[in-house]
């Protein structure tokens, strides 16, 4: 990044459920933005040509899925990170932008809003109402331009791994009617490890999974 223009970056996928349309639709509501798609994915073609419809494209980058090494320090250096999903069981790429400390826009669904909520430092994270389309779209732009505008300078890692987790358990127990347990094997020392490395899941590494 050459610093010239604030940079937020989409660590998702191009594909249906990270809603990265919408990404663009927000980017209309964000002067003075810069989106930088870090991850492909099969819907590039039809969002660089609704890049050019919004009239946007020229603030958009196109990076195809950049090596996790330099997606973390992308991360980092990122005004914000934006995540648009729609179906979020669980949130890698937020969990690990979290872990960075860097700021967040987020649309407050499934296990996305359970990380959001948990995190220590909620300045650091805009939770986005996505049951009102047409506010949803401005509200994201708008959270965009606030970090943008007034920078973070708190950058230390802004995950709770065990309080999102005591959140999840406690969802799913109501949801199917019983109490659930957490693993045991999920000591304070393991999240500490957890949160000090970003790369957080070898499986997702190793499969390269859609984050």
């Amino acid at each position: 990044m050459d610093g010239t223009q604030p940079v937020v970056v989409f660590p998702s996928a191009l594909i249906s459920r990270k809603c990265p349309r919408l990404a663009l639709e927000a980017l209309a509501h964000a002067p003075d933005v810069r989106l930088q798609f870090a991850h492909g994915g099969p819907q590039e073609s039809m969002l660089r040509r609704v890049a050019k419809r919004l009239g946007v494209a020229d603030r958009v980058d196109f990076l195809g899925k950049v090596p996790r090494a330099e997606l973390f320090e992308r991360l980092a250096q990122a005004s914000a990170a934006l995540f648009t999903g729609v179906r979020e069981e669980g949130g890698l790429a937020l969990a690990e932008a979290l872990s960075l400390g860097t700021p967040v826009v987020v649309l407050s669904v499934g296990g996305a809003r359970t990380l959001g909520r948990a995190a220590p430092d909620p300045t650091r994270v805009a939770l986005i109402d996505p049951y009102d389309p047409r506010g949803a779209r401005a509200a994201l732009g708008a959270a965009m331009v606030r970090f943008v505008r007034r920078p973070v300078v708190d950058r230390s890692p802004n995950l709770d791994a065990a309080a999102a987790e005591a959140r999840l358990i406690s969802l799913v127990g109501s949801a199917i009617g019983c109490r659930l347990e957490a693993p045991p094997a999920r000591s304070a020392a393991a999240l500490r490890q957890f949160q000090d490395h970003p790369p957080l899941s070898p499986v997702a590494s190793a499969t390269g999974g859609d984050r």
